[in-house]
């Protein structure tokens, strides 16, 4: 016996949101550890 079977993802606004919010998030935590190894650079230690 065969199944023929589709699959349906439903890409809703509110998780495009999130996803991105999530991003964002993870971007500007990225930027502020480059931001403290930067300034961390020519230092005294």
């Amino acid at each position: 016996m065969r199944h023929d079977l589709r699959v349906a993802y439903i890409w809703s606004f509110e998780e495009a949101a999130s996803i991105k919010d999530a991003r964002q998030r993870s971007l500007h935590r990225t930027e502020e550890a480059f931001s403290r190894v930067a300034n961390g650079l020519g230092g005294r230690y």
